[in-house]
């Protein structure tokens, strides 16, 4: 009997062992999978806000800083693409508190040691003034087009944002701000491209469009600045280096 006993002992143990390496390799399985998932959404938003398509990558960005709260440069996106679809909210309150998440995001990516450039002018960005409360033009129609060109933007459609501001132009030709976003927009175009002739295309589209710009305001920096990332961009596009022309272009940021 005793012999049974200790057979049935070895036995409950061996089976407890087995369940026991079986739990850890499938948390360990677990684990792996959710790691690699996270990578795959991550760079999915990542070449979402490369695109400018904000809209479509603020959401994922808030799912992934839920799971992972130390990736400062999903926090940083993560800001930005807040900031850029909150200029398209109407209702003020609303858009106030997209605005706060958005400062938000941007505090946490500092608290975990972002100094970039992209950071810092998106703080500035949502410190400054609510585009909303501000007007682009006191010709309404004008005043429409920019905001559907921002609307536009903020959901990645380049083109449709790039119709906008030229119609904006269009209809009061001493709008700066029209002239110097269809620059960008046509600058954004070229940028994320590898066919050299077309990237040259859009930088020469881009330049007319700050030279417009430029004769609109000569003693506003901001165009000659756009500009000069052209001559910087003749190379293919580095992701690593973070330039105003990969921000996106809000009336706030350039006020």
């Amino acid at each position: 009997m005793f012999k049974h006993s200790l057979t049935a002992k070895r036995i409950f143990l061996n089976a407890v062992l087995l369940l026991t390496v079986s739990a850890s390799l499938s948390v360990t399985n677990s684990a792996t999978a959710q790691q690699t998932d996270y990578e795959a959404e991550r760079q999915r938003a990542m070449d979402l806000f490369d695109e400018q398509k904000f809209s479509a990558a603020m959401p994922i960005l808030e799912k992934l800083v839920k799971i992972k709260a130390d990736d400062l440069v999903v926090w940083e996106r993560l800001g930005w693409s807040t900031m850029v679809v909150a200029g398209s909210i109407k209702d003020p309150t609303l858009r106030k508190q997209a605005r706060d998440r958005a400062r938000q995001a941007f505090l946490r990516a500092k608290e975990l040691g972002d100094d970039s450039n992209l950071l810092r002018t998106g703080l500035e960005g949502v410190s400054g003034p609510d585009p909303g409360d501000l007007t682009f033009s006191k010709n309404q129609q004008a005043d429409a087009a920019m905001r559907e060109a921002e609307d536009a933007h903020s959901r990645g459609d380049l083109d449709k944002a790039l119709s906008n501001y030229k119609r904006a132009f269009e209809l009061e030709p001493e709008l700066y701000e029209a002239a110097l976003f269809a620059g960008d927009m046509e600058f954004k175009k070229g940028y994320t491209s590898t066919d050299p002739q077309f990237r040259s295309d859009q930088f020469d589209k881009a330049g007319a469009w700050f030279a417009r710009a430029i004769a609109v305001n000569p003693d506003r920096e901001t165009a000659y600045r756009y500009w000069g990332e052209i001559r910087r961009s003749n190379d293919p596009p580095d992701r690593s280096e973070q330039t105003r022309s990969q921000e996106p272009c809000t009336l706030l940021v350039v006020l």
